[in-house]
Formats: structure tokens, C-alpha cells, sequence
């Protein structure tokens, strides 16, 4: 679906429109607001790489190239920012191999969700840095983030935001400055949703002007009770695999290297922070003294003007200690991570089904088990953890080696079953009307297998053939429909636009061939005059 999708957003970046709300190249050509609610951030590295002379399979497999070192790169500097480097190059393999982040791309193809749960790990990251630190580039850089990444996948968006809420609260109880901490934290998440609002607004206050309903709980391919999974699902095994079969359903797991990993980052947490003594343990910064000057606060407070959270010029943060760190230091993160690991994992089961059908916009949620998505990152910085408390345990620096790339390798091996599917040969596609072609064979309208973004106006599916012809000669059609009443003496078409010179004797209707949504607008002679939904299939007119 996203392949075509990027197929109809290209059309419209071509003529102009580089953020699409309504995209008249889907729904055999006569449009559809599907970017008014699926945003279109996802395709935009997809496009650029169609633009410069990819085709569109090859840009759509670049994007997600991106998307992977993307992840990868945030959850390194996550990882790094609790642990150290070595964390961090722990972290980083295990989000980039973890099964979900696997199969989301190579058996989903959820591109939209790749994009968001790569830029995931560098919120975290943002806004560790402006809690700790509270610079004004990281101020810009947390608000940018979170922003962005509001924006590629609506769901993700609502569980990563309850996700840095709770982070924020974290770092606020670890802050050397609570008060100018909270501050910070505040301003930040209200200005970082309040830039992506002229996306979620929409989308959230417009949601009746199109078929949901197509995918809310009456449904019964998209109600959550019908895709929950057991434990035994989400602690599987990886499967061997069968080349004798064309494909197999697999459940989405967390994996195996990256749990146990894990447990031993929490229980070697647990007895390194119960084994150290603060020096100064009734203040924050003897408590947490090796992480806060790994964070670049401890030692500014009295370099700086007084009441100013500023950084320790003395300290850089790009060249952290790679062994030896305090695991009092991680405790705070791991009583974090646990709980909500847990809580998630409960969501994704059976048991959570009343959660699902009491709290608001959880309706339309559809798979419970994409939250193994944000569990995978907070296992990953875990598993970080431990891979690197281990190691510093460890006291030939060959060995310490050895253990970390043994690490790495188990991060790997486990995922390469995970990577498995039948490899289809690309469809040729070209133009709009292979995308109009596809809509035909599959039905899948708009390229959503529910029809859900046409508009309520829409009762019947307009002629897919009618436009054919039209497209054939041009990729900026004529729309207006025939009127015996009227006469053409001049006229000139964009996309999603018309001007024209017509002559009638007597009061008349036009009516064009894009299907109505609010917020088209029309004059006559200079006046504004109503534009409205024509005739079952909900023309603009």
C-alpha cells in the first residue's frame, strides 16, 4: 500500500503541492483527503530519491535503509547518554535487530511506523539532554524532535507521547534543578505538539468527515480483541526457517538476546546501586554525581551565574567514558523501564482487553501489539546496560572486546529468521494510472484496504474507467462535467484548482469530477458561492 501511496504523493509534489491534505491521484483520479490524515513525512525521503532518478522501489527500500541506521543511530546516543559508548553500541544493535522493528518493514511494510520509531530513541535523547543540561540548542533540537515525531504515524505518536511523559517525569526527579527542569520539560512538550498541530488538529477534529468506521471496533479485522497475543507469542523463539512454505503467519516478539540481555542489565543494576555508597547522599548531585557529569551539569553550577542550569565547559559529551560508570547512576532508568516494559507487555495481552474499550481514541488502535515497538527500545537500553556493567567486570581489555562483539553477534544471528519472506517481483509502475490500475484489481481504494479516508458524501464509488482517457493524454486533466447548459470559452486546470470562461443563458449547476471535502472554495464572477457535494458519489459542485 505505501509503494502506491508514494506513486500519489508524487503527483502531487510534481505540481506543486508539497503537503498534500487532498490527493487527487487516488481513487481512480478523482481524489481523496488521505494526507489530511495519514501524514506524508514518511515519503518525503522516498520521494527526494524518486526525484533524483530512483525508481519508486528502489527510493521506497532507500527510505527504509534510512529509517533503519536512523534508529539506530538515535538508540546509540540513548543508550550512550545512560550508560556510556559501549551502552550505546549495545543499544543501538539491539533496537536495529530487535523482531518488531524486523518485521515491520520486511512483512508489514509499514513505512510510516519504521519512520516514527526510528525518530523515537532521539526524542528520548533530546529531552534527556534539555532536562540535564538546558542549553538552547537543546531546547530547539527537543521541540524539532518531538515534532517531527508527532507527525508520520498517529498511533505510535499517542503511545510515544504517554512513553516521554512519563520519561520527562524521570528526568525531573534526577534534575540538579527541579524547579527551571520542569520548566524546560514543560515548555518543551507544549510547544513540540503545538507545532505539529496544523497536522493533528485536522486529522483529530475532522476525523467524522471521513469512513473510520471502516476500521473502528465493529469491524471485526480491526477490533484489538481479535489481535491480542499470548506471552507465549511474545517471548517467541525464533523460527527456523522453512523454504518449502510460501509464507507463515509469526507473532511479533520481543527477542530473546535483547530480554536476557536485559534481565541482566536489571539485576546487575540492582546489586551494583544496593553495593554503592553516595558520598553525599542527601544531595541529587552526590547521589547521581558520575551520571550528572556525564550529563555535563555536576561542576556547573558554580561556573555559571547562579540560578543559570548551564555545562561544564570542561566536559565533552561526544567522548564519554567507554568502561567504568557507576550502576547507581542506571537505577533511576531502570525503575523507570521496568514497569512500563511490563505494563506494555500486559497491554498486548488478552487480559488488558478493558483498558482498550474505556480510554478515549484507543478505539481505533486496530493491533495492541505494536506497542512491542517502544518495549523494544527500553529492552535495548537495558540490555546496553548490561552488556556494559559486565564488561567493565571484565579485566583484559581483549575479553571485554570479545564479550561486546559476542553481544552484537547474538543480536544478529537471532534476527537474520526474522528477515525471511517470499520475495515478490516490483510491479512496473511509472504513472497515476498504474496506481488507478491497482485500485481496480485490489479494490483497495485509495490505497487503504478499508476505504476509511473517502468522504462520508462518497455512497457510490464514481466510474473507474471515466478518467482513463483523460489521464492517458495528460497529467492535468479537465474535470468539468458535461453541461448542455453552458459553454466553455476558456479554461485552464491545475490539480486541485480550475479557472474558466464560461457563458450561460440561465442559472446552472458545475459539477467537477473530484470528490467533495470541506475547505473547497469557489467564485463566480469575483463572489464566492457554495461549493457542495453532488449525487452519490459526492462530486464537488
Amino acid at each position: 500500500l505505501h509503494y502506491y501511496r508514494l506513486v500519489g504523493y508524487d503527483y502531487s509534489i510534481r505540481h506543486g503541492d508539497l503537503w498534500p491534505r487532498y490527493a487527487p491521484a487516488f481513487v481512480f483520479g478523482y481524489g481523496l483527503p488521505i494526507f489530511n490524515y495519514y501524514s506524508p513525512l514518511a515519503m518525503l525521503p522516498m520521494e527526494l530519491f524518486h526525484l533524483l532518478g530512483l525508481d519508486f522501489i528502489r527510493a521506497l527500500l532507500a527510505g527504509v535503509v534510512i529509517y533503519t541506521f536512523l534508529g539506530a543511530l538515535g538508540a546509540y546516543l540513548l543508550g550512550d547518554a545512560w550508560g556510556g559508548s559501549t551502552a550505546g553500541i549495545v543499544t543501538s544493535a539491539a533496537y536495529a535487530y530487535a523482531p518488531y522493528i524486523l518485521l515491520n518493514w520486511t512483512r508489514r511494510g509499514s513505512i510510516t511506523e519504521c519512520c516514527a520509531l526510528a525518530i523515537l530513541p532521539w526524542v528520548l535523547w533530546a529531552f534527556h539532554r534539555l532536562a540535564l543540561r538546558g542549553r538552547r540548542r537543546d531546547f530547539a533540537l527537543a521541540v524539532a524532535l518531538l515534532a517531527l515525531f508527532i507527525l508520520p504515524h498517529n498511533v505510535t505518536a499517542l503511545a510515544g507521547a504517554a512513553l516521554l511523559g512519563g520519561y520527562c517525569l524521570l528526568l525531573w526527579s534526577i534534575s540538579p534543578n527541579r524547579r527551571q527542569s520542569l520548566l524546560r520539560l514543560g515548555i518543551g512538550l507544549a510547544l513540540g505538539v503545538g507545532l505539529a498541530a496544523f497536522f493533528w488538529m485536522p486529522a483529530l477534529f475532522e476525523k467524522d468527515y471521513v469512513k473510520l468506521e471502516n476500521v473502528s471496533p465493529a469491524n471485526p479485522a480491526y477490533d484489538v480483541a481479535n489481535h491480542f497475543q499470548t506471552l507465549d507469542q511474545i517471548f517467541a523463539a525464533p523460527e527456523p526457517v522453512d523454504l518449502s512454505r510460501q509464507d507463515f503467519e509469526v507473532p511479533r516478539p520481543l527477542g530473546w538476546p535483547q530480554v536476557i540481555l536485559a534481565l541482566l542489565g536489571v539485576g546487575m543494576v540492582t546489586a551494583g546501586a544496593l553495593k554503592t555508597r553516595s558520598k553525599r547522599s542527601g544531595s541529587p548531585d552526590g547521589q547521581y554525581e558520575g551520571f550528572l557529569k556525564r550529563s555535563g551539569v555536576v561542576g556547573a553550577q558554580r561556573a555559571v551565574p547562579a540560578g543559570r542550569p548551564d555545562v561544564d565547559p570542561s566536559y565533552d559529551h561526544r567522548s564519554p567514558v567507554a568502561w567504568g560508570f557507576n550502576p547507581r547512576n542506571c537505577l533511576p532508568f531502570l525503575i523507570f523501564a521496568l514497569p512500563v516494559i511490563v505494563f506494555l507487555v500486559f497491554m498486548v495481552t488478552g487480559s488488558s482487553l478493558w483498558f482498550w474499550r474505556h480510554i478515549p481514541l484507543l478505539d481505533f488502535w486496530q493491533f495492541p501489539w505494536r506497542l512491542i515497538g517502544q518495549a523494544s527500545l527500553l529492552i535495548a537500553v537495558l540490555a546496553g546496560l548490561g552488556t556494559a556493567l559486565l564488561a567493565e567486570r571484565i579485566p583484559r581489555p581483549a575479553l571485554r572486546f570479545a564479550w561486546v562483539i559476542a553481544v552484537l553477534l547474538s543480536f544478529v544471528l537471532a534476527g537474520l529468521p526474522w528477515l525471511y519472506v517470499v520475495y515478490d517481483p516490483a510491479p512496473v509502475v511509472d504513472s497515476v494510472a498504474d496506481l488507478h490500475a491497482f485500485e481496480q484489481e485490489t479494490r483497495w481504494i485509495g490505497t487503504s484496504s478499508q476505504g476509511e479516508y473517502l468522504p462520508t458524501w462518497n455512497q457510490s464509488l464514481p466510474d473507474p474507467a471515466a478518467l482513463a482517457d483523460r489521464f492517458a493524454e495528460s497529467d492535468v486533466i479537465p474535470r468539468l462535467q458535461p453541461n448542455t447548459d453552458l459553454s466553455v470559452e476558456a479554461e485552464k486546470w491545475r490539480i486541485t484548482a480550475a479557472h474558466l470562461i464560461v457563458y450561460a443563458e440561465e442559472p446552472t449547476r458545475l459539477v467537477f469530477d473530484w470528490l467533495y471535502f470541506p475547505g473547497w472554495l469557489a467564485t463566480v464572477d469575483r463572489k464566492p458561492v457554495e461549493v457542495t457535494p453532488y449525487g452519490p458519489e459526492g462530486f464537488v459542485s
